[in-house]
């Protein structure tokens, strides 16, 4: 790690000193203000002082072309060496992000008082640092309060903007629809279906292997009675050639699972199977806004094997803090591509949009 102090005039020089110097994937460790020259302390001049640090860059190392075999197996160990690394330079670029929340005197009021609010929101650490350096390295010396806000809509906004998925692809034949328990999973599928059916009119199937459930596979077909789709129930891998066959004339085929606590590993394969089917798909994992945030990441993590993963977020009417998701897309690869505010159908779904979650997150904040 390179670990570098620099005195500026204002906390913003210091900054874009950083930036050049650094890079954008530095960390502040430390700021204070000093005074600097004058004449028995009078006539000094007033400065800051930041310490900054960034993780040191590794060497690429290269093999010689006759050891080929020991290449990969060395490539694989240094693969598992670099991911232990990293994971430790993460967790300690999340403390420094921590300490440096903490320390009351890196961040001038109008600052502060936006990282207080991210805090309440539960907001991780090394994200609301982000935000914030970036706010500053865009913002004048003298800013306040209301250039603070934009700046910090703008950031915020072009962050979820690369992490945003766009609706189901063009050539995709069946869609997976995966989730835990009472996440609202058969109430999306609906109005997802509604809006391809009614709107787009792209006739479409329901196949469910949702039978742990007794109310499960009658709530669907009563949403399917209402859409006037197929629906076909399957009860083992082996039957699920069959029910494709059967809804060969659908552009589309909307799969409904069971609805498991998929924190237990056994839940997640023995759903696998059923996904190995060799068609265009996309599979939607379906989480629900409410879950604790420790939990979301988790289930983020166990379903990472499954193919051409988006996510879609149930209940954002249920909660009045955001944080939790803005760390799921902060710490998960899955791009996001839906939200659901309610449960009515079709109505209570939005296509996820950078601009409604970033006022989502901010709407709390007001403008004094």
């Amino acid at each position: 790690m390179i670990v570098k102090k620099y005195v500026a005039d204002s906390v913003n020089e210091a900054m874009k000193r950083i930036r050049s110097e650094l890079g954008r994937d530095a960390v502040i460790l430390d700021s204070k203000p000093i005074k600097v020259g004058g004449w028995f302390g009078l006539f000094a001049k007033r400065k800051v002082e930041v310490m900054a640090a960034v993780e040191s860059p590794r060497p690429l190392r290269t093999q010689p072309l006759s050891s080929a075999h020991n290449g990969v197996h060395e490539t694989t160990g240094e693969s598992s060496l670099n991911r232990q690394l990293l994971n430790e330079l993460q967790e300690m670029k999340q403390t420094l992000a921590q300490f440096t929340l903490q320390n009351d005197a890196h961040w001038p009021p109008v600052y502060r008082k936006w990282v207080d609010y991210l805090r309440k929101q539960d907001v991780h650490p090394t994200l609301i640092h982000h935000w914030v350096t970036q706010i500053q390295s865009r913002a004048d010396a003298e800013a306040d309060w209301e250039m603070v806000r934009r700046l910090g809509r703008d950031v915020i906004r072009e962050w979820l903007k690369p992490a945003m998925a766009p609706p189901i692809d063009d050539g995709t034949r069946i869609v997976h629809f995966v989730g835990p328990t009472g996440v609202g999973k058969t109430t999306t599928i609906a109005k997802i279906a509604a809006d391809y059916v009614l709107n787009r009119k792209i006739p479409i199937g329901f196949l469910t292997i949702d039978t742990y459930r007794i109310a499960a596979v009658e709530q669907l077909r009563t949403y399917a009675n209402i859409l006037g789709v197929p629906i076909e129930v399957v009860f083992s891998p082996q039957e699920f050639n069959q029910a494709i066959q059967r809804l060969a004339h659908c552009s589309l085929i909307f799969m409904d699972t069971a609805g498991r606590n998929y924190l237990n590993p056994m839940h997640l394969s023995e759903l696998k199977p059923f996904l190995q089917h060799g068609l265009a798909c996309e599979t939607y994992i379906v989480l629900s806004a409410v879950t604790k945030g420790d939990d979301l990441q988790v289930l983020s993590h166990q379903f990472s094997t499954l193919p051409n993963r988006k996510l879609i977020l149930t209940k954002l009417d249920e909660t009045s803090t955001y944080g939790n998701l803005f760390n799921l897309l902060h710490q998960s690869s899955i791009p996001l591509a839906y939200v659901t505010n309610g449960q009515t159908v079709p109505d209570d779904l939005l296509v996820a949009d950078a601009e409604q979650l970033t006022d989502l997150l901010l709407g709390g904040l007001g403008n004094d």
